[in-house]
């Protein structure tokens, strides 16, 4: 794993791999937020807006399906309060179709990846902040990236993408659900 990068899956074993000290397991018991994005008609791109859509059948109160317009959805999203920000999104960073990491804003900065939307690190730093100024001291705000394998209009989600967002789903509704 990168430097800053503190979960990834491993596309050859098709297990999760979490550092010891991974940021993760900070989830557990706090206020978290999932902001889903993509639009649902794009292929893989609509990673992000799935994992959210899930999230909310799983009864996680705090998954917001954004869509392809998350700016209107940051008062929802600051309203909650949360400690903890995911930003659920379809990546490029050159791995395997499926493939997922949870980053931090320092991975972004350093540009070893690329997203739909160049504007991702901005919407990440106006939460971090707005959160903060609201009380919430401390906040974190992750980019939750998944490896899009096709984001061509009318396609649905590939089979590698699918698999990651079921399973991504069952780990996050263990973690935010039943701590």
């Amino acid at each position: 794993m990168r430097r800053g990068c503190v979960a990834s899956y491993d596309e050859q074993s098709k297990f999760v791999k979490i550092r010891e000290d991974s940021r993760l397991k900070i989830l557990a018991g706090r206020r978290v937020v999932l902001l889903g994005i993509g639009h649902p008609e794009m292929g893989d791109d609509a990673a992000g807006h799935e994992l959210a859509r899930r999230l909310q059948e799983q009864g996680f109160r705090g998954a917001i399906a954004a869509g392809n317009v998350p700016e209107n959805y940051l008062g929802p999203v600051l309203a909650l309060r949360p400690e903890v920000i995911l930003i659920a999104d379809a990546v490029e960073m050159g791995k395997t179709p499926g493939a997922w990491a949870l980053l931090d804003g320092a991975d972004l900065a350093a540009g070893s990846l690329s997203t739909h939307d160049a504007s991702l690190s901005l919407l990440m730093d106006y939460l971090t902040k707005e959160n903060g100024a609201r009380g919430a001291r401390g906040a974190r705000c992750y980019l939750l990236g998944i490896q899009a394998k096709s984001r061509a209009g009318g396609e649905g989600i590939s089979p590698e993408v699918e698999e990651t967002v079921a399973g991504l789903a069952g780990l996050l509704e263990g973690i935010v659900l039943r701590g």
